[in-house]
C-alpha cells in the first residue's frame, strides 16, 4: 500500500516536471528534478497523501513527507530571507546512506539537499548563509554540516520517522 502511494507520488512529480519543462540535475548517482515556474515560496502543495511539495522563490521544488513539510518550507523561507538563492533542491528518493546498508531519510521524505553538487559541495551561486546550521535548528531540523563526515547543503528531520511507528530508517523497506 505504501509502495503504491510512493509510486503514485513519484509519477505525479515526474508528470509535473515534464509539463513544466523541468530539467533533470544529477548529484552523485542520484537524480533531482527542479521545477522552474513562478510560485509563492510560502506555498506547500499536495503531491499525494503522505507527501507534499515545498517551493523556493526561484520555483525550485522538492517532494517531502507531509509531517515535516512545514519545517522544510520554514527552512527555505528563512534561508531566502538571509540571502540564499535556492536554484535547485531534491527531497524524496530511494537511496542509502553512502558507504552503508542503511536507508537514508530521503527514502521517506525526511531530508532535502539544497544546491548540492556533491557531498559537502554546495553551488556558491546559491549563497547559503553562514548561519544555515542555526537556521535549520530554529525550525527543528539538522544540517549535515555538523556531522563528523560533513554534508553541507543536506537538511533532515531529527529522530525517527513517526509515520512508521518509530522504526529505524534501515528497517522500513516499503519500496520492495
Amino acid at each position: 500500500m505504501v509502495r503504491k502511494a510512493f509510486l503514485f507520488a513519484l509519477a505525479a512529480v515526474l508528470l509535473v516536471a515534464a509539463s513544466s519543462n523541468a530539467d533533470a540535475r544529477s548529484r552523485h548517482h542520484h537524480r533531482h528534478y527542479a521545477h522552474r515556474h513562478h510560485a509563492s515560496h510560502s506555498h506547500v502543495a499536495t503531491a499525494h497523501a503522505g507527501f507534499a511539495v515545498i517551493r523556493a522563490a526561484t520555483g525550485a521544488t522538492a517532494v517531502v513527507a507531509r509531517d515535516v513539510a512545514d519545517k522544510f518550507q520554514a527552512l527555505i523561507r528563512k534561508l531566502e530571507d538571509a540571502g540564499a538563492v535556492i536554484k535547485d533542491m531534491g527531497g524524496l528518493r530511494h537511496t542509502m546512506i553512502a558507504g552503508t546498508d542503511t536507508w537514508s531519510k530521503h527514502s521517506v521524505g525526511h531530508a532535502i539537499d539544497i544546491c548540492q553538487r556533491a557531498r559537502n559541495v554546495v553551488d556558491g551561486r546559491c549563497r547559503l548563509p553562514r548561519n544555515a546550521t542555526q537556521i535549520a535548528a530554529s525550525v527543528g531540523l539538522t544540517h549535515g554540516a555538523v556531522w563528523g563526515n560533513p554534508d553541507r547543503g543536506h537538511f533532515e528531520a531529527r529522530g525517527s520517522n513517526p509515520g512508521h511507528g518509530g522504526r529505524r530508517y534501515a528497517s522500513l523497506g516499503w519500496w520492495r
